[in-house]
């Protein structure tokens, strides 16, 4: 099951099919969704375990998704790449002083008009 805020944007239309990136992509469940959807999907999570786990279930799912194993901070994106980038949980464990390194690096991915999905934690809980 995806992100139950990233399968809501797709249902009302928010986001538009394109080409996407899932930052910390975990076992890729909203990987699997989005290339589900039409979008032709890049994925990136640090954990080794975490991208076997992807690549068993994107097998599984039987849909085309580039897993990688790295650091966000090691891929190589050409501006305005994506239509879409979802984090679904990767920024908030990021270092304070690596947080505007990882602004500017979503923000030049993203193609002109693309979207930014971030799941996080408030400071204030929930």
């Amino acid at each position: 099951m995806p992100d139950e805020n990233l399968a809501e944007w797709m249902r009302q239309g928010l986001i538009s099919r394109g080409k996407a990136l899932d930052i910390g992509c975990g076992n890729a469940r909203n990987s699997i969704f989005l290339a589900r959807h039409g979008f032709t999907v890049d994925a990136v999570d640090y954990s080794a375990s975490a991208i076997a786990w992807a690549q068993d279930e994107v097998a599984k799912a039987g849909v085309p998704v580039a897993l990688r194993c790295a650091s966000v901070f090691e891929l190589e994106i050409a501006a305005g790449s994506y239509d879409l980038v979802y984090d679904g949980g990767c920024f908030h464990h990021m270092a304070p002083h690596q947080r505007d390194a990882y602004i500017e690096l979503v923000a030049r991915a993203l193609k002109p008009g693309g979207a930014l999905g971030l799941v996080c934690f408030r400071s204030e809980g929930g």
